[in-house]
């Protein structure tokens, strides 16, 4: 409204300036002609002087006159929208001079406003000055004009009565009308300036030039930096991964440690010659004692008791004294290539004879030896190096795949092996925390491994013989406290006979049971004398801890023998392969280790996030003769969901076994091998082409390779064969479930049936003893695995490896399975083995009772 207000004024105030004008031009016109006529009757009369004078006072005037003319042309500049006289201050000038013709005032009034709107327009475009900008100088030109009306109406009055004057007073409200437009000018000034300034100092920059193209100058000098950057980075990452290699893989635990300067030993080691020693280790006058004594501290002083270390008033066990320095290994890959030797006497500065090492006291709970599937015990302690300028170990850095003539391969080795001897396995083992390099490679893994290997001993037993182990924690506890249902409790631990047709009570396979660090437990089954051979595998299973332990490396396989003469000679005779593939997500580990605060776990040197180990190799090689047949066992270690999908290119699979159950119809042909996570398979494998070389490939590429010899066997095929099943491996495709037995059990998210897994004892299903069990199963994306009892597939999507009839302890998909109940009560879990699905809740628990009836779902 304000602004309609003075669009009003302002369009009354430039008519009523248009009539004062052409009244003023008119008495200018008649006042020049008297005086002119009053100049000419007077010039006679004149004297030299007053010449000079009337000239110069008539160049005054002119230049007078010129000065008028130039302010006029100023005012007609002024902005459409400044603000004019008030109408009675107009009117009253206007009706004190005399008419003027209409016609020109029309003339006048049309021309200025084309010419105020075609610069307002131009203005608004070029500089685009906002609207309320535009406002608060109409606003602040109304205030001025209030103020000075008065003042310019005494002005028109004065020239009235002094017409005869052809000077006027300074029109101070022409100024005042002026001030935005010369505000504007100014601004546009200002602009006009930069953008010339800006155009001067940018001449030469062609970067918005379409004629230059697409290489312009400035896009040339940005492709140069980042070609100089790229080269420098590739030169500094081939100086790194080529430069010698002098650091251990305990310099590169170290990067995990809070204390930089100190390192633990536990490997062959020569100090570099290089090498100025800025601490000292002084013998105390205890055998189990010494101190480090640091000349730049004098007062840091260090001591070792009893394999503890004292500073000051703080105490830090052994295991947190780590030392950074240059150092060679010296120790020779042993066995399967591990460099996971127990400490040996390192060669020390000649100030620091071997003999005044401390020594540490006998471990409480000694471990056995290779029969013993433990590492021994060391007779000498951690050594104590000096150390110069302290440098933080590398982190991992990632190195390309590798190419196919790159690819270092090694022949596959198995793992250590104990055999049952009459009808007894008894032997001891231990989880405990090692450090072990990965053949072919540059991995080192840092992680809890059963019987301190990776993978650890492989158990052979048979039908009828009893498993007794003891089993040691000997992990360090961090202090770390169990939460329900989360990853935590990693220093605990436990054993778990995956696939075992055993008691899910203790002393036998009871995983609600945990052994505490520092602490053993005696576990004791006895295989039942009908239990058939085949492939099964041992791991730890303390719930909240699963994931990490057997993800990081705690895992190892069970053999059943079969009894001479059960099976096809071409089977029986057949050249064996152990094929432990284990699968690590470095990222996925190290993030479930970090959400427990775990210090334990950690991997390093690894060229990819995700790869596939083979009895604890990469990339092994399978030498076997051509036209062979071999029985390859195959255990797919995975603590994600993914499935094996196993698969030999070019060389004949037939299927044999799953789960530790032969199939009915073998042999079955099949391309590949889609082993769940925690499931085994049994392939007899035949790869024709002497002297060739065949990859295994599967999940994350190719993680084998099997070389044919120049020898040609050319053996037969395999004839059909039917193994006699046991009791408790009854077909019941066409048994319907006992009254009340069919139940569904459905995996989705973290849980099993809606619900998490139950803090206190709680039963998902019942059954009991003689029961035909049904269980309507919804896995689709996690393998579901069932303890104790193995199930038939009875309905069901089916393919090449899911049949109808097969049985399994871990399945993917949706499927109806059945079992019978026919001899072992109790506990009987049932979970996702995707492990961290496991450790979060997506467990539960059934039970099995003496006698009674089905119950399903928590009824």
């Amino acid at each position: 409204m304000i602004e309609t207000d003075n669009e009003a004024v302002s369009d009354g105030a430039m008519n009523e300036e248009s009539g004062s004008k052409g009244i003023r031009r008119h008495e200018s016109s008649s006042r020049r002609q008297k005086e002119s006529a009053a100049a000419e009757s007077n010039h006679d009369n004149l004297s030299s002087e007053e010449l000079q004078e009337e000239s110069k006072q008539d160049e005054d005037i002119r230049t007078e006159q010129l000065l008028q003319r130039r302010h006029g042309r100023s005012k007609r500049r002024v902005k459409d929208d400044t603000i004019r006289p008030s109408s009675a201050s107009a009117s009253a000038s206007a009706s004190s001079t005399p008419t003027v013709d209409p016609r020109e005032t029309n003339q006048s009034q049309s021309s200025k406003r084309r010419h105020n709107k075609s610069h307002r327009q131009r203005r608004e475009n070029s500089r685009g000055i906002s609207e309320r900008s535009r406002s608060k100088r109409r606003h602040k030109s109304t205030r001025a004009l209030t103020e000075e009306s008065t003042i310019e109406d005494n002005d028109a009055q004065t020239t009235q009565d002094n017409s005869s004057d052809d000077t006027r007073p300074l029109d101070i409200l022409s100024d005042i009308r002026n001030y935005g437009a010369w505000e504007d000018e100014e601004e546009a000034n200002k602009t006009g300036k930069k953008k010339k300034k800006e155009k001067k100092q940018g001449g030469d920059d062609d970067s918005d030039d379409p004629s230059q193209g697409f290489l312009t100058k400035k896009r040339v000098w940005i492709l140069i930096i980042c070609l100089v950057m790229i080269i420098g980075g590739g030169l500094a990452y081939l100086f790194l991964n080529h430069s010698p290699n002098t650091a251990t893989a305990e310099d590169l635990e170290a990067s995990e440690k809070t204390t930089p300067t100190l390192a633990l030993v536990t490997e062959e080691l020569e100090v570099s010659p290089s090498a100025t020693p800025d601490m000292f280790l002084f013998p105390s006058s205890s055998p189990s004692q010494a101190l480090i004594y640091d000349p730049p501290s004098q007062e840091d002083c260090l001591a070792i008791s009893n394999g503890e270390l004292i500073l000051g008033q703080e105490e830090l066990p052994i295991e947190t004294l780590y030392i950074d320095m240059d150092v060679t290994l010296s120790s020779a890959n042993s066995g399967m290539g591990m460099t996971d030797t127990p400490s040996m006497t390192p060669t020390l500065s000649p100030s620091i004879p071997p003999s005044q090492l401390p020594t540490n006291q006998p471990s409480k709970k000694p471990t056995q030896s290779p029969s013993n599937l433990t590492t021994p015990s060391p007779t000498s302690p951690p050594s104590l190096l000096p150390t110069a300028n302290p440098t933080r170990p590398p982190t991992r850095n990632p190195t390309p795949p590798p190419t196919e003539s790159s690819v270092q391969t090694s022949a596959l080795t198995s793992p250590q092996e104990i055999v049952s001897s009459n009808g007894i396995l008894s032997t001891s083992l231990n989880i405990i925390e090692r450090s072990v390099t990965i053949p072919n490679s540059n991995i080192r893994i840092n992680g809890r491994l059963l019987g301190g290997q990776f993978p650890g001993p492989t158990l052979r037993l048979r039908a009828g013989d009893t498993l007794q182990i003891d089993f040691s924690n000997d992990l360090s506890d961090q202090g770390l406290s169990y939460v329900h249902n989360r990853y935590s409790g990693m220093d605990d631990s436990n054993l778990h006979f995956h696939g075992l047709f055993v008691s899910g009570e203790l002393p036998s396979d009871d995983v609600t049971m945990h052994v505490s660090p520092g602490e053993s437990y005696p576990y004791s089954t006895v295989l039942p004398p009908d239990h058939m051979g085949g492939t099964f595998w041992m791991h730890p299973h303390r719930h909240g801890a699963t994931a990490l332990q057997v993800g990081g490396g705690a895992n190892s396989a069970i053999i059943i023998e079969d009894e001479d003469g059960t099976l096809p000679s071409e089977v029986e005779n057949a050249r064996e392969v152990l094929f432990i593939a284990h699968y690590f997500n470095v990222e996925e580990l190290e993030r479930v280790a970090r959400i427990a605060g775990d210090r334990v776990f950690s991997i390093r040197g690894n060229s990819d996030n995700e790869f596939v180990t083979v009895n604890g190799q990469l990339n092994p090689t399978i030498e076997v003769d051509a036209g062979e047949w071999f029985r390859l066992r195959v255990i797919w270690v995975n603590f994600l969901e993914g499935d094996l999908d196993l698969r030999i290119r070019n060389c004949e699979m037939q299927l044999l076994a799953k789960d530790g159950v032969y199939i009915r119809d073998y042999p079955r042909q099949i391309f590949e091998a889609q082993v769940p996570s925690g499931g085994r398979a049994d392939i007899m494998v035949r790869c024709p082409d002497p002297s060739t070389t065949y990859e295994i490939a599967g999940i994350e590429g190719g993680f084998a390779t099997i070389r044919t010899s120049s020898t040609d066997v050319n053996s037969a095929s395999l004839q059909s064969w039917s193994p006699s099943y046991p009791d408790y491996l009854t077909d019941l495709r066409n048994t319907a479930a006992s009254s009340g037995c069919s139940c569904g059990t459905s995996l989705r998210g973290t849980s099993v049936n809606g619900r998490s897994y139950p803090s206190s004892e709680s039963y998902l299903h019942q059954s009991y003893i003689g029961a035909v069990v049904q269980r309507n199963v919804e896995a689709v994306q996690h393998p579901y695995h069932q303890h104790v009892y193995p199930f038939q597939l009875v309905s069901g999507s089916s393919n090449s490896y899911y049949a109808i009839g097969d049985w399994h302890d871990v399945v993917k998909g949706r499927f109806s399975v059945r079992y019978s109940t026919d001899r072992y009560s109790g506990k009987l879990m049932i979970h996702c083995h995707r492990l961290v699905h496991e450790d979060r809740g997506m467990m539960a628990m059934e039970q099995v009772l003496e006698s009674g009836s089905c119950i399903c779902n928590y009824s």
